[in-house]
């Protein structure tokens, strides 16, 4: 139930590049990518027990900070 609800929080936020997004995570150098995002998405991130949907905002824009990447994200801003 929790990996359902981590699909939908990352189709919310990268949108129509979800599932590339998760490809390249799977054939990147290392084969725990995938699966740590996966869990990350399913089980912190979703899981509104945990996080906030704030407070979960705050999370993945932390995340894009070191990554260098600007705010052209809308669906990323707007649930914050």
């Amino acid at each position: 139930m929790l990996q359902e609800y981590g699909q939908l929080t990352r189709d919310q936020v990268y949108g129509k590049v979800s599932r590339r997004v998760m490809a390249q995570m799977d054939r990147s150098g290392t084969e725990d990518l995938g699966i740590t995002a996966r869990l990350m998405y399913g089980y912190v991130l979703s899981n509104t027990s945990v996080l906030t949907a704030a407070e979960t905002s705050f999370v993945l824009l932390a995340g894009l900070i070191p990554q260098d990447v600007g705010l052209h994200w809308p669906s990323v801003v707007s649930r914050s």
